[in-house]
């Protein structure tokens, strides 16, 4: 097992690497003009928003406490980050089925869809 600033800097790297991941996505459809429903950007922000409060007391997780607005900004964000993402998802899921349809993509019945817990499962049973 690593050592805990180890760990706290593996964390703090797998955080940074996912808001710019995140960012340059986000950032190259904008650029290129492509066409992207808004549920899709809602949820590309929703993750960005979640990775970026991940990084808010960055280098303060040792030593001193930082203030408490921040602490509680953080709080805030992180606790609500994950039930934004899966509103989001399940809004894009929403809108994409009428798409799937007018595409003449085979048809699916979704007959179970059950948000818990941010997992999204659904059981697609063809007709």
């Amino acid at each position: 097992m690593l050592p805990e600033t180890s760990q706290i800097i593996l964390f703090n790297a797998l955080s940074i690497m996912a808001t710019i991941l995140t960012t340059l996505v986000l950032g190259t459809v904008i650029c290129a003009k492509l066409k992207r429903s808004n549920a899709w950007f809602s949820l590309l922000i929703a993750c960005l928003t979640y990775s970026l409060s991940l990084l808010l007391i960055i280098g303060r997780q040792t030593g001193p406490e930082p203030p408490f607005g921040l602490c509680f900004l953080q709080a805030a964000l992180i606790y609500a980050g994950p039930a934004f993402i899966v509103y989001s998802f399940a809004c894009l899921s929403i809108e994409v089925k009428p798409m799937m349809n007018r595409n003449n993509v085979p048809n699916f019945n979704f007959r179970y869809i059950s948000i818990s817990r941010c997992q999204y499962q659904a059981r697609r049973v063809r007709k």
